[in-house]
């Protein structure tokens, strides 16, 4: 296949799009075929991921509704069989309705198609067959923004990123007073690999987000 994986940890990759505007995509592996992809991205990683799938129970789990993290998505759902979305209950109802200021797909020049939500989560454990992971809900970027915990990977979306820099807060739903709770919130995380939503993912020590927070 010619999309890119890159190999974070045992059983979770990164898919590296060719489209320079596309969110990260991240895949996580379980025991019982089934696979968990972390913010699809936009579609230029198809068709060469579908035969990577094969086989697969898949989900699909947004870090938040915007366009260039779930562009993908409807295409997902129309040509697999098994797939179930994922998303917290904040942007569920963005996504039914292809709210297009919500999700800035016409700051892509695109329109998006409405996403059905099969699972939304919210905070706490979340059990999918055999992977466990915890939701962390991290508003702040946007309103219905999540960090996902699986073993010691956290997906941050775009609330933080590798190198110390935190997401913007000037888009509809931005708050920069919840972005500092949530800041303050996965600061006690310790060591981790950080896969965040932009940029190289790599081992991060969150208390380094105390510093953030105290600027």
């Amino acid at each position: 296949m010619s999309v890119r994986l890159q190999r974070l940890k045992e059983k979770v990759y990164l898919i590296v799009h060719p489209t320079r505007y596309s969110s990260n995509t991240y895949l996580v592996e379980g025991n019982e075929k089934e696979i968990l992809i972390v913010d699809p991205g936009l579609p230029d990683i198809f068709p060469d991921i579908l035969s990577f799938l094969s086989g697969y129970k898949v989900y699909v789990i947004h870090t938040h509704f915007h366009y260039d993290h779930i562009a993908a998505t409807p295409v997902f759902k129309n040509t697999l069989e098994k797939v179930k979305i994922l998303h917290h209950v904040k942007g569920v109802e963005a996504l039914k309705n292809a709210d297009a200021e919500l999700t800035l797909s016409t700051l892509f020049g695109d329109i998006i198609q409405p996403i059905k939500v099969d699972l939304p989560v919210d905070e706490g454990v979340l059990e999918l067959e055999s992977l466990k992971l915890d939701i962390l809900h991290t508003p702040g970027h946007t309103e219905d923004s999540i960090c996902i915990v699986f073993e010691d990977v956290v997906f941050t979306g775009d609330l933080i990123f590798s190198d110390g820099n935190i997401g913007r807060t000037d888009l509809p739903t931005g708050s920069d007073y919840a972005l500092y709770l949530s800041l303050d919130k996965i600061s006690n995380l310790g060591k981790r690999i950080i896969a965040p939503g932009h940029g190289r993912p790599g081992f991060f020590d969150f208390k380094r987000v105390k510093e953030l927070i105290m600027l």
